[in-house]
């Protein structure tokens, strides 16, 4: 089961930190304020809190799929979909840093999170059909892929409702115990389990995103890099003064 997700809330999100990060001072080419810079950032979580997270939980209820409403797996979404936008926003930020103008950052980074999030998905989910022989490839591009937070979004919905199906299976009765273990078939009765069919590597892989695609926005939003080479460089220069 591919979970659908609206990807112009993350686009729109960017274009609007892009924007407003234009409005700067030309004659110096810095930022305004860099309270200002870190207030940008913020906002947006706060957005998609209110809006895309709420508009999901909302349609998981109202479609009433047992895999992500019963025994309280609701919670477990909403705490899915947090990770996600802690993963995503900061990204979409940083991607928006290459483009000038809103539109090309619009259509750019629509493509972006079609071909990070669907298409790998895809790819990842056909080669893991056994005539294909292509296991071990899917595998790998599997772990490869776990930079890109559409795809550990797809890949944690899926593998949720997969597990979901396993466990309600091969838990029902003997006969269906005897065939599940016949055909090899794994299920984790903790969903979060770090083994497949659970979910815990992609709500790390969410969790570790997040925290480096933050620190490159404070090292580029607080030019870390060019202070420090005027830092050393002013080191370097007094040194040879003192010579």
């Amino acid at each position: 089961m591919r979970c659908s997700h609206d990807w112009t809330t993350d686009d729109a999100s960017s274009i609007s930190g892009m924007d407003r990060r234009g409005n700067t001072d030309h004659h110096s080419g810095t930022f305004i304020s860099e309270d200002r810079s870190q207030t940008e950032h913020g906002a947006p979580f706060g957005t998609l809190s209110t809006s895309c997270l709420n508009l999901m939980l909302v349609v998981f209820q109202a479609s009433g799929v047992k895999a992500f409403v019963e025994d309280n797996h609701l919670v477990d979404v909403l705490l899915l979909l947090l990770l996600y936008g802690w993963a995503v926003v900061p990204l979409m930020y940083l991607l928006s840093f290459f483009f000038s103008t809103a539109a090309t950052a619009y259509t750019r980074l629509t493509i972006f999170n079609m071909i990070s999030g669907t298409a790998t998905f895809l790819a990842v989910t056909i080669m893991t059909i056994p005539e294909l022989k292509l296991q071990d490839l899917s595998h790998l591009l599997d772990k490869v892929f776990l930079i890109f937070p559409n795809y550990c979004l797809g890949m944690s919905f899926s593998q949720f409702y997969q597990n979901y199906e396993f466990i309600s299976f091969c838990t029902s009765t003997p006969i269906s115990r005897t065939i599940c273990k016949i055909l090899n078939i794994t299920y984790q009765e903790n969903y979060f389990s770090m083994s497949e069919p659970g979910v815990g590597r992609f709500l790390v892989a969410f969790s570790l995103q997040g925290v480096v695609f933050i620190i490159l926005l404070f090292v580029i939003e607080l030019q870390c890099v060019r202070t420090l080479w005027r830092l050393l460089t002013s080191l370097g220069r007094g040194r040879k003064q003192v010579d």
